[in-house]
């Protein structure tokens, strides 16, 4: 578990794995933090200090003035990665992360907003940036505009959370149905309590870094991985778009890390030798039936221009893999894994649809794409499929027929 995840699951400076008793402040610090009772909070304080395979979490460990790197708070115009080239001198393209404060809005503070107003049930949505030098913090300071304010924060990560929890379903699944393979994976949001013993979690891969693939490549080296069976990259983000708001830096990071990052990953996989992905191996690149072409259909109008094209976009890499590795005897398909109640659909509005669209949990779409990847083989190979058929593809009846009249699973039009 990455030291960012284990400060949020924290909610207080805690030493040492001893304690002579949970105090009542911080018990109402984690009432106030989670949304705990008063014995709850007391049950989880106790078990989490109890926990020592924990990190140990010092004074070291928090952000004070003068000390880096420390995450930043971004709601406004600072939250575009042009403006904090221009304005931190940056030579690389920012990284930032979907995020949001907790019990919380936006006030106006004289001329400026200002994050405020603590009550239940509010929340600030905006963007992690990670600052490295005190430079950089200065600068910061010294930009202001009536939309943003300096903020030092420990973030909350949401991030491609549907695809995350959908990933940590599948290896739980498939760990505890075989013994003696492993399975890899990596999620910003740790472990999530999956209790399958024989997954290993590979930490610190960003895919919309250019080095992930090497990384990974090395972190496998190092522990003895020389053949991958199966390989599953579910990497997602998702920016709400229409004709009159289109976002330019939204639309980078859904190519970044919708297609670039994984078309990337999986070329340095395949290059590091012909064994590593080689005959036998498969390879799922997680889309979406948003990048059908064809299943865009007026029923559902225009808008959201990044998150289908990217999705387009990676259907067309996972072909053009699938014919540079096909006489390696390497199955690579891109799958559409089903419309899910998470939330991310919650937090771009698509709760409303939930019921009609027939939206399931990441722990069934998770079940279905397993048994769908041990019928994949190189008969399907560069093709695009619904494990769950065409139920929740809103657009499939008037583009295809009928829905009781279409198989399941589906394999879907370009």
């Amino acid at each position: 578990m990455d030291l960012l995840t284990e400060l949020e699951s924290l909610a207080q400076k805690c030493e040492t794995t001893s304690s002579s008793g949970v105090s009542p402040l911080d018990i109402t610090s984690w009432q106030t933090l989670f949304d705990f009772n008063a014995s709850k909070a007391e049950e989880e304080i106790t078990d989490h200090r109890a926990n020592l395979n924990r990190i140990a979490i010092s004074a070291e460990h928090w952000a004070t003035q003068k000390t880096y790197p420390v995450p930043y708070f971004f709601y406004g115009t600072l939250a575009d990665e042009d403006r904090l080239v221009a304005l931190l001198g940056l030579e690389e393209r920012p990284q930032l992360t979907p995020a949001k404060v907790r019990r919380a809005r936006v006030e106006m503070r004289g001329k400026y907003r200002g994050v405020g107003g603590w009550e239940r049930g509010d929340e600030v949505k905006g963007w992690m940036f990670v600052v490295g030098c005190e430079g950089h913090e200065d600068a910061l300071r010294g930009y202001e505009t009536d939309a943003y304010e300096v903020v030092r924060y420990f973030h909350d990560d949401d991030v491609a959370a549907e695809q995350q929890e959908m990933m940590g379903r599948i290896a739980e699944m498939k760990a505890q149905g075989s013994g003696a393979s492993l399975v890899f994976t990596r999620t910003n949001l740790g472990r999530r309590n999956f209790q399958a013993k024989n997954i290993s979690y590979v930490p610190k891969i960003d895919l919309e870094s250019p080095d992930a693939g090497r990384d990974l490549v090395q972190f496998l080296e190092a522990h003895g991985i020389e053949h991958l069976d199966i390989v599953i990259v579910t990497a997602g983000y998702f920016a709400i778009e229409s004709l009159k708001e289109p976002s330019y830096s939204a639309q980078k990071r859904m190519y970044r890390t919708c297609v670039i990052g994984p078309t990337i990953l999986v070329t340095t996989l395949a290059n590091k030798d012909e064994k590593l992905l080689g005959s036998t191996s498969k390879v799922i690149l997680v889309s979406s039936e948003s990048g059908s072409i064809t299943l865009r259909h007026k029923s559902e109008g225009g808008g959201n221009y990044g998150h289908h094209a990217s999705k387009t976009a990676l259907n067309m890499s996972a072909k053009l893999l699938s014919l540079d590795l096909k006489d390696r005897g390497v199955a690579i398909c891109t799958v559409h894994p089903g419309f899910m109640r998470t939330e991310m659909t919650r937090n771009v509005g698509f709760d409303k649809y939930w019921d009609e669209g027939g939206a399931v949990t990441p722990d069934v779409a998770a079940k279905t794409l397993i048994e769908w990847i041990e019928t994949f083989d190189m008969s399907k190979t560069g093709q695009y499929w619904a494990p769950r058929g065409a139920g929740d593809i809103g657009t499939a009846e008037p583009v295809l027929g009928p829905k009781d009249k279409l198989p399941t699973p589906l394999q879907l039009p370009w």
